[in-house]
């Protein structure tokens, strides 16, 4: 009787520990929410068509802005310099490669009445090859790429957050 009251009690302190958890406003990667001058937002130095673009309009729409055209703007994101590729880091002893990195690296700058400082944006990861497994590499690699995109749209916004505009 002792030990089944030992486990109610350690089952009710569990449950009330995740329903403090719940109402302690605790979230992992939680979406920004733009203010009103990011509310639109143009971006420059990217092909709409491309897959960087779409992210970041994405990640702008759930935030609760808007992409739109440069005359409609208030602020305007401006991207150069930007190379999204992978590299070898490591060989078999066959000189076949076994490891790269796959990276997203570009400058941004934010404008809205002035420029804010230009800042940059480093992202990579290990894609480990194996040649038995081609196909399900090319999807992994695929995968790496659009988790930079995202993990890079969301520290553009969360810059706009916390600048002082």
């Amino acid at each position: 009787m002792k030990k089944n009251s030992v486990s109610i009690t350690f089952i009710l302190f569990v449950l009330l520990l995740l329903q403090s958890c719940s109402n302690s406003g605790f979230h992992l990667r939680e979406s920004t929410s733009l203010s009103g001058i990011y509310k639109k937002i143009a971006v420059q130095g990217l092909e709409e068509k491309s897959d960087l673009y779409t992210t970041l309009e994405e990640a702008i729409s759930d935030a609760g802005g808007n992409v739109v055209p440069l005359e409609l703007a208030s602020s305007t994101i401006v991207l150069s310099h930007l190379k999204e590729d992978k590299r070898i880091i490591a060989y078999t002893s066959q000189r076949v490669a076994r490891e790269y990195s796959v990276y997203l690296h570009f400058d941004y700058q934010i404008k809205v009445d002035k420029k804010l400082k230009k800042r940059l944006i480093r992202l990579d990861k290990t894609l480990i090859y194996d040649a038995n497994f081609v196909l399900g590499k090319a999807e992994e690699e695929q995968r790496i790429q659009q988790s930079l995109r995202e993990e890079a749209a969301r520290l553009i916004l969360l810059r706009l957050r916390y600048s002082q505009h």
